[in-house]
């Protein structure tokens, strides 16, 4: 009697552990967050038979790097993921992103357990510029918490570090000249010359000044031209950069905003505040101005207001003996 008594508290205590079809206490990924091509704002994680799938499409990646608190700590950002936005699922075989982003799928791949979950991410983000002015954010998530659910069964997850996401800001400053001593003089719009543009594969740039900005008659070789956001021709001085959909704008379409059909507008991009210096020369009995962007100024994203992105021009020549090493040489505008 007393063996039978033993066997049936053995066999409740096993029975109070289950944890019927739980599959996971801790996720333990290895390998690399990766947006799905066909689903922009979906990213997916891998290891094995899981898979994490976060929707970001409502609240995406930002790219601005954190701020920091006063030890000099980056601030982490959270994103809410609501219903809907986070998912893990266990496969019955090994499983890659490619498996569950493509379109048709993998027959040999198939879903053997799957839980919805809702909860936070915190998100840490750098920014990284290469020497060619090519500007990443890098961004570090960690799933602070989250309670997946399944058959009404719940599980709560929390501060599990997943991995790295690098995003491109979606424009890179490339008008800068090759050569210094050689550079590129920029357009001048035929109805309006206090236009200045130079239009470069999928990208142009527009740049604005006031009447009189330009002076030949000037006592000063070196000017400093404050840009602002006057919207008035006779104190406007602003940058406007626009990435298209790909190469083929015409002068019309920058001078006189008569855009064609082809290429569409992509992205644009404002500077509204910041220095432009404008250095005079006389070359062969004209006057020629050329231009250097401050690293103050601030291109901001006009395309996605609401996501306050930005850039700085980085120096294309920080080991020039010149005077403006610190600048960015956009080219030369005759005048």
């Amino acid at each position: 009697m007393k063996k039978i008594f033993c066997f049936i508290v053995a066999l409740i205590l096993l029975t109070g552990c289950d944890d019927g079809e739980m599959t996971f206490q801790k996720f333990n990924f290895t390998g690399t967050l990766k947006e799905c091509s066909l689903k922009t704002g979906t990213y997916i994680m891998t290891t094995g038979t899981e898979a994490l799938i976060i929707d970001l499409a409502a609240t995406p990646l930002v790219n601005i790097e954190s701020a920091k608190n006063s030890a000099g700590d980056p601030i982490s950002r959270n994103i809410a993921l609501g219903a809907n936005a986070l998912e893990y699922r266990v496969y019955t075989s090994t499983v890659t992103s490619d498996n569950i982003c493509n379109a048709t799928g993998n027959a040999s791949v198939t879903i053997k357990d799957r839980w919805q979950g809702t909860g936070n991410l915190g998100i840490i983000t750098t920014k990284k510029t290469d020497s060619k002015g090519v500007i990443t954010f890098i961004h570090s998530i960690t799933l602070t918490d989250a309670t997946f659910t399944k058959d009404g069964e719940t599980i709560r997850i929390e501060d599990n570090y997943l991995n790295t996401v690098t995003t491109s800001m979606g424009v890179t400053l490339n008008f800068a000249n090759d050569n210094e001593s050689d550079p590129i003089n920029l357009s001048i719009c035929e109805d309006n010359s206090n236009l200045k543009y130079w239009i470069k594969n999928n990208q142009s740039i527009l740049l604005q000044f006031a009447p009189g900005t330009l002076n030949n008659a000037g006592t000063e070789d070196v000017i400093e031209v404050p840009l602002n956001a006057d919207l008035t021709a006779a104190t406007a001085n602003n940058i406007t950069i626009t990435v298209y959909s790909g190469n083929g704008m015409t002068s019309e379409g920058i001078c006189t905003r008569n855009k064609p059909v082809t290429p569409t507008e992509k992205s644009r991009w404002v500077a509204t505040s910041g220095n432009v210096v404008l250095k005079r020369s006389l070359i062969s009995g004209a006057y020629y101005y050329d231009v250097y962007l401050a690293k103050d100024i601030a291109f901001y994203n006009r395309t996605n207001i609401g996501s306050g992105e930005f850039f700085n021009p980085e120096p294309n020549f920080p080991d020039s003996t010149g005077d403006f090493a610190d600048y960015y040489y956009l080219g030369r505008i005759a005048n």
